[in-house]
């Protein structure tokens, strides 16, 4: 990861995952990162994860999130 507001990334966090993108299917992608206190992300367990739908229109959207 190259610095943010001029400060590197300490070697403790060499081993994380910056970003990753993992084709499950056709319509699927699994992405995730590991997060960081040192960049402002700190994990929070129970609030540490997100989901995208992206379809072709919103009655899809509603269907889906439904």
């Amino acid at each position: 990861m190259p610095p943010k507001d001029g400060k590197p990334m300490p070697a403790s966090e060499g081993e994380k995952i910056l970003h990753v993108s993992l084709p499950i299917s056709k319509e699927t992608i699994l992405i995730g990162s590991d997060s960081s206190e040192t960049f402002g992300h700190a994990t929070v367990i129970g609030n540490n994860f997100s989901i995208s739908i992206n379809s072709d229109s919103e009655e899809d959207d509603d269907k889906l999130y439904n």
